[in-house]
């Protein structure tokens, strides 16, 4: 079993995934095969996806401040 990384530059919302991944496998002189397994990190498909926000635009509940506060309460936060 051989593990490679894929380098895919810098990708942008909206991008389509499977496109990028093909043209990044291109450009390195590389192919998947039959059996080659293909993991991606969430944070990539999240990206193409344009399922991403800025933190500044998050408001915390007043459950999830509730349980911060419990939490640093605690030490664990």
């Amino acid at each position: 079993m051989k593990l490679c990384a894929i380098r895919t530059g810098i990708v942008k919302t909206g991008e389509n995934l499977v496109v990028l991944i093909l043209e990044s496998l291109k450009r390195q002189n590389q192919q998947l095969e039959d059996g080659d397994l293909l993991a991606l990190a969430s944070k990539i498909v999240a990206y193409t996806e344009g399922r991403v926000t800025k933190l500044c635009n998050v408001k915390p509940s007043a459950r999830a401040i509730t349980v911060c506060r419990f939490l640093s309460s605690l030490g664990v936060v």
